[in-house]
């Protein structure tokens, strides 16, 4: 192709490098327009994609998930049993320490009494001579020089030796009758010191009075000392009186610490008072002071 002119020209290649352009503008946004609608299509497909995953995982987990929440709550169950175990061997400890505690309460109380059992080993006494013995085979009875001038009265306790063998009966002014332990008539409460039973001392009018009224035979032996139990304020609890001499199915036999048929000198007690444990170790210590 030829030109006339140079103006001809220029204008020929204008319209080829406009057409280029277009071309160029036309394919830019064809360009633009399919990669936009590919990511588009990414997108949805990406999105598809995830959703099915989702689903998928979240079918798939769920047993696992459902596992995990059972052993939690077997855990926490297990830990809730722990917890009542502990509460239970706590109840059960403090529970042990009450019982050890009325235990020692017991012990407390049995020491108590031992204690006041011990305060009435106090008593006075005045001396006396036997004037005459009235014993008979029917009776045990002596009259002794001291009466109600003297301080004497009835049912008091009558020692010798430091052991029980009577107790008061009958008072004048200047004498008294004294009832033999040996005596029908005397009826002396006492103790077997042993197994701290209670009974009575019966007289037979034999030289071995018996008891009566023993709460536990089993628990009774030979050689078992008997001791006052106490009598209104008369008799103190604790003097000595005997020791179980023999025992058979119908009869138990006292022996008597002092021979009732050998007596010389007797006490009779005129008054019995209480003092401390406290007490008496006050005393003890003024007096070594």
């Amino acid at each position: 192709m030829k030109f006339s002119n140079t103006k001809s020209k220029e204008k020929f290649i204008k319209n080829i490098f406009k057409k280029i352009l277009l071309i160029f503008l036309i394919l830019s946004s064809l360009y633009f327009t399919i990669t936009s609608n590919s990511k588009k299509e990414e997108n949805i497909e990406n999105k598809k994609s995830l959703d099915i995953a989702n689903t998928l995982y979240s079918t798939i987990s769920y047993p696992f998930k459902a596992t995990y929440n059972l052993l939690s709550n077997i855990e926490a169950a297990f830990s809730s049993i722990d917890e009542l175990k502990k509460t239970e061997e706590e109840l059960w400890e403090k529970e042990l320490e009450l019982q050890k505690m009325k235990w020692l309460e017991a012990e407390n109380l049995k020491l108590k009494e031992m204690l006041n059992f011990q305060k009435t080993q106090k008593h006075t006494t005045i001396s006396a001579n036997i004037s005459s013995d009235n014993s008979s085979n029917f009776s045990k009875s002596i009259i002794i020089n001291s009466g109600s001038e003297n301080g004497v009265e009835k049912y008091q306790g009558v020692i010798s030796k430091n052991s029980l063998i009577g107790f008061i009966n009958d008072v004048s002014e200047k004498s008294s009758r004294v009832i033999l332990a040996t005596d029908p008539v005397s009826k002396i409460p006492v103790i077997i010191e042993s197994s701290g039973n209670r009974a009575i001392l019966a007289g037979n009018n034999s030289k071995n009075p018996e008891l009566k009224f023993v709460e536990k035979n089993n628990e009774i032996e030979i050689g078992d000392k008997i001791i006052t139990s106490g009598f209104e304020n008369k008799i103190p609890k604790g003097i000595l009186v005997g020791y179980i001499e023999d025992i058979s199915e119908n009869k138990i036999s006292v022996k008597l610490e002092n021979n009732i048929n050998k007596l010389e000198y007797i006490k009779v007690i005129t008054n019995i008072y209480e003092e401390s444990l406290n007490s008496e170790i006050e005393n003890n210590e003024n007096e070594n002071n």
